[in-house]
């Protein structure tokens, strides 16, 4: 119908015979390969995609699926992993870590709170006009953990003044005093 309507007789095409699972991999390999710029986001539910396509293949292999992509990506097995933490983030916060608004390390760590939790950061952010920090962040990761989050609890972590941040003994001043100038 398409060649017909652009006055095409035929359309040259390539059928290839695919489980559910391996075109599904195939879609997320063209899709990832062809595109140059792709949010983190976008890559997070592409290897979810593919990793539960991997999963439920029939194919066994030594190999887990996180191993797999790590491997055909080239990206190590952590990022892989924090890339799925992703999928686990509240779309508001989602939006803010590809605006890059939000650093992709903090919003791993905020990604283990929960959707309630994760809301109510937002709602700090944009009532604070505030970035929580890498710190700030793994410190609400651990009250959750503790079971002591509450929305106080969070606003309280949230608003409270960030710390400058003083030279670590690796930094290069340290250095210097072994090197002439």
């Amino acid at each position: 119908m398409a060649c017909s309507l652009i006055g095409l007789p035929t359309l040259p095409v390539i059928v290839r015979e695919l489980d559910d699972d391996s075109a599904v991999v195939a879609m997320v390999d063209s899709n990832l390969q062809q595109r140059e710029k792709i949010l983190p986001s976008e890559k997070a539910w592409a290897y979810k995609l593919k990793m539960d396509a991997l999963y439920h293949s029939s194919k066994k292999s030594d190999k887990r699926s996180h191993e797999i992509i790590s491997e055909q990506t080239g990206e190590s097995k952590n990022t892989v992993f924090r890339l799925l933490r992703l999928t686990e983030f509240a779309e508001k916060l989602l939006d803010k870590a590809d605006s890059r608004e939000l650093a992709f390390n903090t919003a791993v760590e905020l990604s283990y709170l929960s959707f309630d939790e994760q809301h109510i950061v937002a709602d700090c952010m944009t009532r604070h006009e505030i970035k929580p920090s890498l710190s700030q962040a793994i410190r609400l990761k651990k009250m959750k953990q503790a079971g002591t989050l509450t929305a106080e609890v969070i606003d309280k972590a949230l608003s409270e003044e960030k710390k400058p941040e003083t030279a670590s003994p690796t930094s290069s001043a340290h250095y210097r005093k072994f090197f002439p100038p």
